[in-house]
């Protein structure tokens, strides 16, 4: 490039290199995700074709940077990326890194969305009322955090799964009590049909026998706080009085709140017949995805990595209908990722499973991958 006098300028850009010699971890999370998710009426606790979507996206990612991630890890709206110890992808330019991954994800994403939602166009624009409405897509934000060795990164990795699973039993036992309100709720309105609103006799009451005992995690004795018997709605013991239907998941939160992780075990099981640890391993540990062979770069069309796939992603060979996905509902589309099940290409392999990283036995069984990141 010829000099000018305007060359001045790049004196004012900052180096932003990476440290060498450390694990570049590069975090996305989903910005603004419970409105995009309401939009598209994901169900809940989880959706597993939004799960489905975010772990095609990752595998994208990885198959268009080569072998420069050897590892991810994805739960809920989020994914880990850790990239091999001695990269020089962009030169180990922060700012490069971090803007080409989350602009590939999220383009990735986008187009798989359409695929699982092809009812869902984010350049539409909805009418409500007298006003107008522009459909949002899905927004991601991204962080760079660089660890020094092995065993921090190890750690890193069990924190974000202990996380996944917390989040995870809360969320069964929360939309399990909001469900059954709101059954309640919409049985007594059926009743009192000639009523615009549910009346104060009308209200339900949330319980809890694990609120007060051994697994609360205040103790047995009442709670009185700014939502007490002279606001919205009481909470003393073990008992939350509900008197309109908005008001269901605030009351939740205040049963949930006083139980540890025992407490909530107890209510799953107790008032809904669910053993915690017979959940799909999907939702309790979440994605891995990892490379089993030299850090190669993959052929850059992702649908050559499915045995039988056909020759476009639109002609997948898995259902994605509506109907499909219903039916399918615990594992779909996710038998194809069934436990230990490889991305095969001629260069190396990408393994897709939810399985436990927090023990030492995964890294002690997969030694090849920390050659793979000390590469």
């Amino acid at each position: 490039m010829a000099c000018s006098k305007y060359e001045y300028v790049k004196s004012f850009e900052l180096d932003d290199t990476l440290l060498p010699e450390t694990y570049i971890v590069l975090r996305i999370d989903g910005r603004g995700f419970t409105k995009f998710t309401e939009e598209l009426n994901f169900r809940k606790p989880n959706d597993n074709r939004g799960l489905w979507v975010m772990t095609r996206a990752a595998v994208d990612l990885m198959v268009e940077l080569g072998g420069e991630i050897i590892l991810s890890y994805g739960q809920s709206d989020e994914y880990s990326f850790v990239f091999r110890k001695r990269t020089s992808l962009y030169n180990r330019r922060r700012s490069k890194i971090l803007s080409t991954v989350v602009s590939i994800y999220t383009g990735a994403y986008l187009r798989h969305l359409s695929i699982v939602f092809p009812h869902y166009d984010w350049r539409s624009i909805r009418k409500q009322g007298n006003k107008t409405k522009q459909v949002k897509g899905p927004i991601f934000d991204g962080r760079i955090i660089l660890y020094p060795n092995l065993q921090v990164l190890q750690d890193y990795l069990a924190w974000r799964q202990v996380d996944c699973h917390i989040n995870n039993l809360h969320n069964y036992c929360f939309w399990n009590m909001v469900y059954k309100a709101k059954a309640e709720l919409t049985a007594k309105a059926k009743v009192n049909a000639d009523k615009a609103d549910l009346s104060a006799g009308d209200a339900t009451v949330i319980t809890s026998d694990s609120v007060q005992g051994p697994h609360s995690a205040q103790g047995p004795h009442s709670v009185q706080g700014p939502h007490s018997a002279q606001g919205p709605h009481s909470v003393t013991g073990n008992e939350v009085t509900v008197g309109r239907l908005s008001e269901v998941k605030d009351a939740v939160h205040h049963v949930l709140k006083l139980t540890n992780s025992s407490g909530k075990n107890e209510i799953l099981f107790s008032q809904f017949g669910i053993n915690y640890n017979t959940l799909p391993e999907l939702h309790r540990k979440g994605t891995l995805i990892y490379r089993t062979g030299p850090s190669q770069s993959l052929t850059s069309s992702l649908v050559h990595h499915y045995p039988h796939a056909t020759d476009t992603l639109a002609d997948d060979p898995y259902d994605t209908t509506e109907e499909g996905l219903i039916a399918n509902d615990q594992v779909l589309p996710f038998h194809r990722f069934c436990s230990d099940s490889p991305f095969r290409t001629t260069a190396a392999s990408l393994v897709v499973s939810h399985q436990d990283c927090i023990k030492k036995d995964f890294w002690q069984q997969r030694d090849f991958l920390v050659h793979l990141l000390e590469d």
